[in-house]
């Protein structure tokens, strides 16, 4: 008989044997000088002991694991707190080990624990038998080529929470199928089901987020109060907060819900509108002819951004006529109301002769317009120059500038008012609405600087 003792331990199944050869892997323990025995015994009992010493330098050092991660399952990093619905993923830590020694991967344990209780060795686990406010953690533990556990590493614990509630129906007046005008109010309604019955609040925010405590400071937009599962949500925005000079601009806001509990959208809804300043004001136009240009750049209709053509143009002032000046071709094309001929643009940068059969008052409204720059030719030019300016301070853009008109109108009848640089004339300053005529030696660049 063989019998086996390292360091006089003999009582451990793994340091004994009967068999004349015996292995034994030493752990961090056995680092240093151990002392290794052998008692043989003989058929008769007669005892022989042979002793030495082994120097044990270095040992297979056990594997580590990071701290894993519980997350819903499918969803990987971006995952949100579970739902009493879902099914949540022990997702690994990182493997080191310290000897370098390769990962066994089929020896890798998992253990789940809902409020401290051991309930399930899988690497998953459906939480649709368990409550809500339960406490949930996972455990993994790794295993070395050689066959060495590491240590159980557990997770977060987190909380499980109740069911989301859903939108059934989400309605608003700013969507990016409308423009805005600055100044409007933005309606947000929403209707949802909660699964648990609880209460809902609907928050409104500029920047993403699905917190329970609402929308950070300073990106709240408007929020409900609390209503029933089934129940509508609502609440107003004014766009008189929105930072915007001229526009359209584009903003976007974030619609979600959470319930009493504090279960909230797994993603809020991402709308955006497009927003402008509005421009309003009144037009005195007589009868006969008018040299006129819109003092907005667009007209907005039902909140729609629309270039007019010469036909509607007319119907929008009430006018029977409208005569463009081709400053390239240097001669008029008229449209005449019902016609179908030369039904040209009306362009944001040109001035227009129009005939109206009536006194009219147009009120209009529309979007600044945007500085630009236009290409005159030699000769005259129809231009529109929206904003309030001397007839002088125009002549001081290109030298080629030589006479600026303006079109007086009286009783009945109307003539050009001219300012020139060469001849003795009096200044006058531009109208809101209203067109002039530029006269150039040659071609030249027009800046509008707004």
């Amino acid at each position: 008989y063989f019998y086996w003792y390292i360091n006089g331990n003999n009582n451990a199944s793994d340091l004994s044997s009967t068999y004349s050869e015996w292995t034994y892997y030493p752990t961090i323990s056995n680092i240093g000088i151990n002392n290794i025995t052998l008692i043989i015994f003989n058929a008769d009992w007669t005892e022989f002991r042979i002793n030495w010493q082994v120097n044990v330098t270095s040992v297979n050092m056990p594997p580590i694991v990071t701290e894993p991660h519980i997350w819903v399952e499918g969803m990987g990093p971006a995952s949100r707190s579970p739902y009493i619905t879902d099914t949540v993923e022990c997702y690994s830590g990182d493997y080191s080990d310290l000897d370098g020694d390769p990962q066994n991967e089929s020896g890798t344990g998992w253990k789940w624990y809902v409020n401290g209780a051991d309930v399930s060795s899988n690497k998953t686990l459906n939480l649709s038998s368990y409550n809500q406010k339960d406490n949930l953690t996972c455990a993994q533990r790794v295993q070395d080529s050689y066959g060495l556990y590491s240590s159980w590493t557990n997770s977060s614990t987190v909380q499980i929470n109740g069911s989301q509630a859903i939108v059934t129906e989400l309605n608003t007046n700013a969507n990016s199928s409308v423009v805005l005008k600055k100044g409007e109010i933005i309606n947000i309604n929403v209707t949802a089901i909660d699964p648990d019955n609880d209460n809902y609040i609907m928050y409104v925010c500029t920047v993403y987020t699905t917190s329970s405590s609402g929308c950070p400071a300073g990106t709240e937009m408007c929020n409900s109060s609390f209503v029933s599962s089934g129940s509508v949500a609502a609440c107003t925005y004014n766009t008189s907060d929105d930072n915007v000079t001229i526009g359209p601009e584009i903003f976007n806001y974030y619609v979600y819900i959470c319930d009493t509990e504090g279960v909230c959208s797994a993603a809020p809804y991402m709308l955006d509108y497009a927003l402008y300043v509005n421009q309003e004001g009144s037009l005195i136009l007589n009868k006969g002819w008018n040299l006129i240009a819109l003092p907005a750049s667009y007209i907005y209709e039902n909140g729609s951004e629309k270039i007019m053509d010469a036909e509607e143009f007319l119907i929008y002032i009430n006018g029977s006529m409208v005569a463009y000046y081709n400053a390239t071709l240097q001669k008029y094309f008229i449209h005449m109301l019902g016609s179908s001929v030369n039904n040209f643009l009306i362009r944001n940068d040109e001035s227009y002769y129009v005939y109206l059969d009536a006194n009219t008052t147009l009120n209009m409204d529309g979007k600044t317009i945007a500085p630009f720059t236009k290409q005159l030719k030699t000769g005259w030019n129809f231009i529109n120059y929206p904003t309030i300016i001397d007839a002088d301070t125009i002549l001081q853009q290109p030298s080629a500038f030589q006479h600026v008109y303006r079109y007086s109108v009286g009783k009945g009848t109307g003539k050009l008012i001219k300012y020139s640089k060469t001849e003795s004339g009096t200044n006058f300053n531009t109208e809101l609405g209203f067109g002039i005529i530029i006269y150039s030696d040659t071609n030249a660049v027009l800046n509008y600087t707004g």
